[in-house]
């Protein structure tokens, strides 16, 4: 008796197997079976790793494959092109930039799609060893700023110390370690702490007025004595420096900080500490939303791209006792939750009947 031979697959070995029998019989050609491919923030790394990590788990979808590039450089990558060579979805700590969208356009990337997955917040933290203190967005920016104004001149940077600025910070040195110039964290510093704190000095908020080029040169020239480090992308690089150096102060996202409070603390920001509570409620300053940016067409090229999606705004992820949470995300509430979940199955449904696909299961 001849035996039939029995041949098992899992759900992604048989997905794989109708993408290919499609492709050869019907000429649907339009998915392949490349593994996602996501770049883009540092911040947001913990998060798309994380999700990835739920992809693999499920034994459904090859791993996706997750860069922590940076903002600037991750979109400036995602804005190259539509196709296979092509990143899919880009994380992002601060929203899109106009440039950015046109460098989109001109590269054939005609549209592309937001989504907000959460919220974070730019901490200044230092070794729990060392006191804290209470800083003001001012302050802070006359610490890092290049030039400074004494007697109505502009004159390099000459604080040492804290208590150079102001006597009521400490009599520490200033050291602080930030992040470079291609990430979104240092954009956010810029826009809303070193802009908002030169604004409210006399002497650079007639300068705004003035000359408003030479107002924004200020707020993003940082002083170049060794006093403003810059230590990449990585987080855990900057916590490890600022454990190792009491005085020093690092420039970071919350959710950094909430995986390390065994090891750091954080200044208050105007008399507000960070916290979930302060940054979702926004009391705290420096809040800031986190996202995603995903290209329609790819949903056609790409395995799990809808379900990675999904996965990240789902109530296990970002609910009150999501993985996501557990990790630092400052979740949105449930209302903007269950909004943001009808916003991107709308979008999907959208793609997919421009992409003439197979419905969404």
């Amino acid at each position: 008796m001849i035996k039939t031979p029995v041949i098992c697959c899992n759900i992604h070995q048989l997905r794989k197997i109708i993408v290919v029998v499609s492709c050869l019989v019907l000429g649907v050609c339009q998915a392949s079976a490349r593994e996602l491919r996501i770049v883009g923030s540092s911040t947001v790394y913990p998060f798309t790793t994380a999700v990835a990590e739920r992809m693999v788990l499920s034994r459904e979808y090859d791993a996706p494959i997750v860069e922590p590039t940076g903002t600037g450089a991750g979109l400036k990558r995602f804005c190259s092109g539509v196709g296979p060579q092509h990143a899919d979805i880009a994380a992002a700590s601060r929203a899109i930039k106009a440039s950015e969208l046109e460098l989109c356009a001109s590269n054939g990337v005609d549209t592309l799609s937001e989504l907000n997955i959460g919220y974070d917040g730019i901490v200044f933290v230092h070794s729990k060893r060392a006191p804290g203190f209470s800083i003001s967005r001012e302050q802070f920016f006359l610490a890092v700023t290049r030039y400074v104004p004494i007697n109505g001149e502009l004159v390099h940077n000459p604080y040492e110390r804290w208590s150079d600025i102001s006597p009521d910070l400490p009599d520490t040195e200033i050291e602080i370690v930030g992040p470079p110039a291609s990430s979104g964290t240092r954009d956010f510093l810029i826009s809303s702490v070193t802009a908002a704190g030169a604004a409210r000095h006399p002497y650079f908020a007639a300068l705004r007025d003035s000359n408003p080029g030479a107002f924004e040169a200020a707020t993003y020239t940082f002083r170049d004595d060794g006093r403003w480090l810059e230590i990449g992308e990585d987080d855990a690089a900057m916590t490890f420096f600022v454990t190792r150096n009491e005085t020093a102060v690092g420039v970071i996202g919350y959710s950094s900080l909430a995986r390390n409070m065994d090891r750091l603390a954080a200044l208050e920001i105007e008399g507000v500490s960070p916290s979930a509570q302060s940054i979702a409620s926004g009391e705290y300053a420096l809040t800031r939303p986190l996202y995603l940016y995903w290209k329609p067409d790819h949903l056609g090229m790409v395995e799990g791209m809808y379900e990675y999606l999904i996965e990240m705004l789902s109530e296990q992820a970002t609910g009150p006792n999501g993985y996501l949470v557990e990790r630092g995300l400052v979740a949105a509430s449930a209302e903007k939750r269950q909004k943001l979940r009808r916003s991107l199955e709308l979008a999907v449904k959208s793609a997919r009947q421009k992409l003439v696909l197979p419905k969404t299961p």
